[in-house]
């Protein structure tokens, strides 16, 4: 019998073919394989679903917010910095069917089956990670990226939920904190130093060395200190350069005590 061969034109032809559906074989794994949870959450007020935060290189953070963190009533907290580093606290809700919509996109780009944690083959000791965490109430994923190659949708849904998601929002306003005060040098940027008014607000900043719960007008000040220099607000009250802590439950990376 004459054996018959494969003309060399149609090679190309039968790469390309091969290549497709070697590709198709992929795709279908992947959509076979990554985990596709439901989009239910814990509508508890008190539940964090969706948080996205940047942290913890050399730079000390002690006014520290995450990017955004959303819970399970559907408040949204997010930031926006000014060219000159300042800071605002926005807040926002999220109808059910908006949350929804936000988790769905990260079912849908497979953030269920990233890797936990993306670095280059190089170690790196100072740099900062960029995290998303989800949680759901059938499953919690958490992923990191320090300077290593993660999936092209990890930077889009970060920012898009670190922008709002969205959303316009409004200035967010805490109803308590927990201030500490240290006496400091003088301020070494250019952000005019505001003055502590002890006497007309009955406090003392001598008085939070140790740490302190405030509310009302004296919370209101110091969380417009902080904002305006996160990284290093100072104030002054009579003589004394005072730098200062505000910790607010569940919207500060570090917590009240």
């Amino acid at each position: 019998m004459r054996r018959r061969y494969l003309p060399l034109a149609a090679l190309p032809a039968l790469c390309c073919g091969l290549i497709a559906l070697a590709a198709g074989g992929f795709f279908a794994y992947n959509a076979l394989f990554i985990p596709h949870p439901a989009v239910v959450w814990d509508v508890d007020p008190n539940t964090l679903i969706l948080s996205v935060d940047t942290c913890c290189g050399m730079l000390y953070e002690p006014n520290g917010i995450p990017d955004a963190r959303l819970w399970g009533d559907g408040q949204l907290i997010w930031l926006e910095y000014d060219s000159h580093g300042a800071r605002r606290v926005l807040v926002d809700i999220l109808s059910p069917d908006e949350i929804t919509n936000l988790l769905q996109s990260f079912v849908n780009a497979g953030f269920f089956g990233w890797k936990d944690y993306y670095e280059p083959s190089s170690p790196v000791y100072d740099a900062p990670s960029s995290c998303i965490q989800v949680n759901l109430k059938s499953e919690s994923k958490s992923v990191c990226d320090l300077m290593g190659k993660p999936p092209r949708d990890f930077y889009e849904l970060y920012d898009y939920v670190a922008s709002g998601a969205g959303q316009l929002g409004g200035d967010y306003a805490p109803t308590s904190g927990y201030l500490s005060a240290t006496p400091s040098g003088p301020p070494t940027n250019t952000v005019p130093t505001l003055n502590w008014p002890a006497e007309s607000l009955g406090l003392s900043l001598r008085d939070a060395a140790n740490g302190a719960w405030i509310e009302g007008e004296s919370l209101a000040l110091a969380w417009r200190i902080v904002n305006a220099n996160p990284s290093n607000p100072i104030v002054l009250e009579d003589d004394t350069f005072y730098s200062l802590i505000l910790l607010i439950p569940d919207v500060t990376r570090q917590q009240p005590p």
